[in-house]
């Protein structure tokens, strides 16, 4: 049996696209606010500006890519997303998610999911922004990866 090609078909047949934000976590961003004339990233604050159209606020330089998933519910009392969160004793519901990439797209801790509405090839409405927590390869027969599973929490952007 070829992983792989089964994880492949189930896209096809049950995936849907997203929009994958990379972010580099070596250059920041080189945008500066036409306004008040300062950089995206506030070297003091250890931030990005919210405004900022190139890194979205990140302030780390950024890529865009277009992929197919699926999701799965991963919300439980304690989960994945949520380990790095410091929270009262008690019950916890933390709004995640498991995305499933390709074993080629290798997603990254601090990458983000953007849920789109399309219009052909074209995202038109934002849905929903994933920030994911953690990574992990599948891997099957002789440790090749077969596919990626991402854990993701819930987040609010300005865009």
């Amino acid at each position: 049996m070829n992983l792989r090609a089964e994880f492949d078909q189930m896209l096809a047949e049950d995936g849907y696209p997203v929009i994958l934000q990379r972010t580099s976590r070596k250059i920041h961003c080189p945008w500066v606010d036409p306004q008040t004339g300062k950089p995206c990233w506030d070297e003091r604050a250890q931030e990005g500006n919210s405004r900022c159209p190139i890194c979205l606020g990140s302030g780390w330089v950024t890529r865009v890519e277009r992929h197919m998933t699926r999701r799965d519910n991963a919300s439980q009392v304690v989960s994945l997303p949520g380990s790095t969160m410091v929270a009262e004793p008690g019950r916890l519901w933390t709004p995640a998610n498991n995305f499933y990439f390709r074993h080629d797209v290798h997603p990254q801790v601090g990458d983000l999911i953007y849920e789109v509405g399309w219009k052909g090839k074209v995202p038109v409405t934002l849905l929903a922004v994933h920030l994911i927590q953690h990574s992990e390869p599948n891997r099957g027969d002789h440790g090749r990866i077969e596919f990626y599973e991402a854990a993701t929490r819930l987040v609010t952007l300005d865009k």
